[in-house]
């Protein structure tokens, strides 16, 4: 049973980014829309998931007082995007448990002093770009912080590719075989003889198991970061808390 009392704020743009995770019209209806939870140290976790993939984010300067679905209006997630002429840099969601308000992140200078949706009138119009109605799913969401932490603690080795071209091996498959929307693709390293340490730093092919005559051979690329999971990712561990 959904609790009227909710209220927070949240960055905008790792909400729209996660969208992308998201279902759309599944019969799980609690996956229809964008999970927004308290994180148990610090900010919120923000995630999508459509039952195959995830995609999970972290405001650490965000809040929420508990855990909610949303469901969000296209129009309204697209007006996150700043303009040259924005004086307010990133975009925040803001809501008072009955208006979603497309507003900006330096409004907020602590939870205890914000007002919630108090934009006044005579700047309503430069502090919000956006409204639309609270859309809350009722539904438990899946339990991401105790599975995605698990699956990653032993970690393999790693595939490092430019995210564009990855995307590229979706739109090829499409066009060779416009109805293979759950053909499977098998991403293996191009591994020589001579080669002592592959990881990072060889070719990867692609292939595809509804499609034998098309393959992809995608150029590495360099990953300078430790890969170390991030420490808002190991924190994730049991049900999120609740802030009053």
């Amino acid at each position: 049973m959904k609790d009227n009392n909710l209220f927070g704020h949240w960055n905008a743009s790792l909400t729209a980014a996660v969208r992308h995770c998201q279902a759309v019209g599944d019969v799980r209806w609690y996956l229809n829309g964008i999970y927004v939870a308290p994180h148990p140290e610090k900010g919120v976790i923000i995630a999508a998931t459509n039952g195959h993939v995830a995609a999970i984010a972290h405001d650490e300067n965000g809040y929420i007082n508990r855990p909610a679905i949303f469901t969000f209006d296209a129009k309204f997630l697209a007006a996150h995007k700043a303009n040259k002429k924005d004086m307010f840099g990133p975009r925040a969601i803001e809501t008072d448990g009955k208006i979603m308000y497309m507003t900006f992140e330096g409004r907020h200078q602590s939870d205890d002093t914000v007002v919630y949706g108090d934009f006044g009138s005579s700047n309503i119009g430069v502090q919000v770009k956006a409204m639309q109605p609270v859309d809350e799913i009722d539904g438990n969401y899946p339990n991401l912080q105790r599975v995605i932490p698990a699956a990653l603690w032993d970690q393999g080795p790693a595939i490092v590719l430019n995210p564009a071209y990855a995307a590229l091996a979706d739109k090829v498959i499409k066009t060779a075989q416009p109805k293979s929307k759950h053909s499977a693709m098998r991403v293996s390293y191009i591994k020589h003889d001579e080669d002592k340490e592959c990881e990072g730093n060889t070719a990867m092919l692609v292939q595809y198991s509804c499609y034998k005559d098309i393959i992809m051979i995608i150029m590495p690329m360099r990953y300078y970061e430790k890969s170390e999971l991030p420490e808002w990712v190991t924190q994730l561990k049991g049900e999120p808390k609740c802030h009053k």
